[in-house]
């Protein structure tokens, strides 16, 4: 038979939905295994009411012998003339001796002596179907874990895919900058999703063109420094756990420091007066906005900043990390998961709600014991390897803590740490439930720019989980329970401008998603349900901005703007629509009382803010 005969062509489309067949028939195992624990629950709850039932009838059969015993003591003291009289008058021919006589007493006793043997027959009926239905699923996951990866194989391509495309842009650009540069590429067979490939083959042709115009220098400059004249840019990648790491580095000058603090100063990036290293001047390099080149180039750049690179490989649940050494050059270290259908995940609570932490983030779980826990200056942790700083998950996602909480109440705090090589954080959490294979779902169009959340997935009880993206929840904000004195982000150093901010929206879920933006660029907030509630809480204070409504209960938006330019005090406060209403009607009739922008949800987070620094400045 030949070769081609023996090959399929199916489109990507089908195999998509087979694979997504396959995480619900995850979702349902893990309902099936959620039922089976309850099912064991009641067999042992039936083996309770057994021993209970055995105990009551023994209890009563031992009282009932004692007081028998006792009747047979009266009898032998009374005369025997009067026992044969009771005799003939019964008519029996048997003393109590010779034959046992049964009252209603003692057959409610034997009953209830039978009932606990029959219990006890249908308890080990049940626990031995139990363990049969135990040991056809642990069966049917084996085959279920099997046909997950054999569905993942399908997608999955590796990267020489790309090699081709990959060394025809090295080759174009140094033909056009006129320089000799060789690409390297080690782990061609490394394999990925074929959905992780087509996102990622953007940014990493971005980072091989900047490497090449901005990183690699000119040959005469490279003559001067005694470097070989065909400098090397090298694409390394690797597996590390469930995870796919690609390095890129290059020979060249490395970043110009002292040119990004200059650019990130006038920018606003960096507060006056404030002094940052060079780790921290380097992560600013992903700041939208920011640009160390005077020129727009059509090589590298082409307008497109390294912010973009740094969102598209967000979108894939991954991170960038970039080091540089002056004149040595500089590496770009980018991990993202081998695959975002189904991972394993540690289930844990906090506060009452079940989250979910990716385990392959999760290097170590820790009881910790008092002596290793340190309170001041800033809350820590000791392990055997070092100190690590101590988080608190309900700071970052706006928990409260309740009464019994374990992280409030405990002294011996569970802890997990997360992060890779020497960036290593300690997390507090309440308890532990487990680990468990899970689905990723995404949140929608709606919660996509949600801070710190990676997805979502549905447990067996039909629950919504929500996937903690541990690097940028904690990276991107600034934990005062753990002692930071300065607001440092991954990305960049939060400007030195202070605005308070008031959101007036009906939406629950609008208003938490916008005073997280706004919390975590250092700013306050006040929120207001609509126009009645934001016009008593303006009695409070004036914000330096409004971001309102159209469509509220009581007092829309349009009539707030109204309110506003009645009343001299509040007529200029600048006041940003932000709403699911895009028509031009809107827009216009919005402006036109005096609004001075118009969004539409949902917005893009670096454009909103930038927006509001523009309306407040």
């Amino acid at each position: 038979m030949s070769r081609q005969s023996q090959t399929l062509r199916v489109g990507t489309e089908q195999v998509d939905e087979l694979v997504n067949l396959t995480g619900e028939l995850i979702i349902a195992a893990s309902a099936f295994d959620q039922q089976m624990n309850t099912f064991m629950d009641a067999v042992n709850e039936l083996e309770l009411a057994r021993n209970r039932l055995r105990e009551i009838a023994r209890n009563m059969e031992v009282g009932y012998e004692v007081k028998a015993l006792g009747s047979l003591k009266n009898l032998e003291t009374k005369p025997l003339k009067d026992i044969n009289a009771k005799e003939n008058e019964d008519g029996a021919e048997f003393d109590a001796l010779e034959l046992d006589s049964y009252s209603e007493l003692s057959m409610i006793i034997r009953t209830l002596n039978e009932s606990a043997i029959d219990i006890g027959s249908i308890y080990t009926r049940y626990a031995g179907l139990h363990s049969e239905f135990d040991g056809h699923n642990n069966r049917q996951r084996v085959l279920l874990s099997e046909l997950q990866d054999k569905m993942m194989k399908v997608r999955m391509l590796p990267m020489s895919t790309l090699s081709n495309k990959l060394r025809r842009t090295v080759r174009e650009v140094s033909k056009m900058l006129g320089k000799k540069i060789r690409l390297i590429l080690i782990g061609e067979d490394i394999e990925l999703d074929r959905l992780v490939w087509e996102k990622i083959t953007d940014p990493l042709m971005h980072l091989l063109r900047n490497s090449a115009d901005h990183g690699i220098e000119s040959p005469e400059i490279r003559k001067k420094k005694n470097k070989p004249l065909a400098a090397t840019i090298k694409l390394d990648a690797f597996r590390e756990g469930n995870q796919v790491v690609i390095r890129i580095s290059d020979d060249g000058a490395g970043l110009n420091y002292k040119n990004i603090e200059k650019k990130a100063r006038q920018a606003g990036f960096i507060a006056q007066g404030a002094s940052v290293s060079e780790q921290e001047l380097a992560a600013l390099i992903f700041k939208p906005g920011l640009s160390t080149s005077d020129k727009i180039s059509q090589v590298s750049g082409r307008g497109v900043g390294m912010d973009v690179v740094r969102e598209n490989i967000h979108e894939l649940k991954g991170t960038v990390k970039v080091a540089s050494q002056q004149d040595t050059g500089t590496q770009f270290t980018i991990r993202i998961p081998l695959t975002f259908a189904a991972v394993r995940a540690l289930l844990f609570t906090l506060s009452g709600q079940v989250l979910a932490i990716a385990l392959n983030e999760i290097k170590e779980i820790i009881r910790v014991e008092p002596q290793n826990l340190i309170t001041s200056p800033v809350r820590a942790i000791k392990t055997s390897e070092k100190i690590l700083p101590l988080y608190s998950l309900k700071h970052f996602i706006n928990s409260r803590e309740k009464e019994g909480d374990a992280s409030v109440n405990n002294y011996n705090p569970i802890v997990l740490v997360t992060g890779t090589g020497n960036d290593r954080k300690a997390i507090e959490i309440d308890s532990l439930i487990g680990q468990q294979e899970i689905v990723i779902k995404s949140t929608g169009s709606h919660l996509r720019y949600v801070k710190g959340i990676s997805g979502v997935t549905i447990i067996g009880d039909g629950n919504v989980v929500p996937i903690l993206n541990i690097p940028e929840l904690i990276g991107k904000s600034s934990d005062h329970s753990a002692g930071t004195g300065t607001e440092i982000f991954d990305h960049g150093i939060m400007a030195e401008k202070s605005l308070s901010i008031m959101i007036v929206d009906d939406s629950v879920s609008i208003r938490q998603v916008v005073s997280r933006l706004i919390e975590d660029q250092g700013w306050k907030f006040r929120i207001a349900k609509d126009g009645i509630d934001a016009l008593e809480k303006l009695q409070d204070g004036i914000p330096d901005l409004i971001l309102l409504d159209v469509e509220m209960p009581r007092m829309n938006g349009y009539e707030f703007l109204s309110a506003l330019g009645a009343e001299p005090s509040y007529k200029n406060i600048p006041v940003v629509m932000l709403t699911s209403r895009v028509t031009e009607k809107h827009r216009e009739k919005a402006l036109a009382l005096g609004a001075r922008e118009f969004v539409a949800k949902p917005y893009n987070d670096n454009e909103f803010i930038e927006l509001i620094l523009n309306v407040t400045s």
